[in-house]
């Protein structure tokens, strides 16, 4: 009898432990089981006050307010050979905004525009970041090599959002290169578990990268393909050209 019902106060125990976990973690308490858009949310969540959110804190930020008058730097070794490199961002009275690596004694330029249309929502006519947007630098192996990535990220932590990774190259790994493609979300975006960056939609699927070999690839949705513009065989627009002229030749 006392088995009998220590068996059945452990099953009490087992089931209250569940629903309390289900209640932390945001699910109703009918739910069996997360879905991932669900999973990427809650991830999103603990990131919600960076652009994009990483592990560890190798990463600076600023906003329109900061970036008049003052520089934001952070020391971090990005290529793995004991001398830290370091990552800026602040104001720059030439061109606005001043976003770079300095690497080999000398500073890299990172900074990119984002769409047209969001760059002059972005920025004012002086290039200057407007105070609701937000630019972020992060250093992060995406890869698992051992080297570091930069990401430089754009966004005002609400409707739309812009992120580009940079990769070290050459054979001391000292050289910057930017990869192809870049990455889109809406408030921000973070880099998952499993390698994936995830930028989760409110009532659509998140948008999945990945980074590889300096591409950046997005997995999920599948993008459509750009319809292919057929033109025309060079070889017969010349035999076009080539009856015309005969008889222009043949009316003179």
């Amino acid at each position: 009898m006392m088995k009998y019902c220590l068996a059945i106060f452990c099953a009490l125990c087992l089931i209250s432990c569940n629903s309390n976990k289900k209640s932390t973690l945001g699910l109703d308490d009918d739910s069996t089981g997360m879905d991932s858009a669900r999973i990427q949310q809650l991830e999103a969540a603990k990131y919600s006050d960076v652009l994009f959110g990483i592990p560890a804190k190798d990463y600076i930020m600023a906003d329109g307010n900061t970036l008049y008058d003052e520089e934001e730097s952070l020391a971090v070794d990005l290529n793995n050979d004991g001398q830290e490199e370091t990552l800026i961002i602040g104001p720059d009275h030439n061109v606005g905004i001043k976003l770079a690596v300095k690497i080999n004694g000398h500073d890299e330029n990172l900074l990119i525009s984002p769409k047209p249309d969001f760059y002059a929502k972005m920025f004012d006519v002086l290039n200057n970041l407007r105070v609701q947007y937000k630019m972020q630098i992060s250093a992060v192996d995406l890869d698992g090599d051992g080297i570091k990535e930069i990401v430089t990220s754009y966004g005002d932590m609400e409707n739309e959002s812009y992120a580009y990774i940079f990769y070290l190259t050459g054979k001391d790994h000292d050289k910057i290169k930017r990869a192809s493609g870049r990455i889109e979300g809406i408030k921000n975006s973070y880099l998952a578990h499993d390698g994936k960056i995830v930028s989760p939609r409110d009532r659509e699927p998140s948008y999945i990268y990945s980074y590889s070999k300096g591409a950046i690839t997005q997995v999920s949705p599948t993008p459509k393909p750009k319809p292919v513009v057929v033109q025309k065989d060079s070889s017969e627009i010349d035999e076009v050209a080539n009856d015309i002229a005969d008889s222009l030749i043949a009316v003179h």
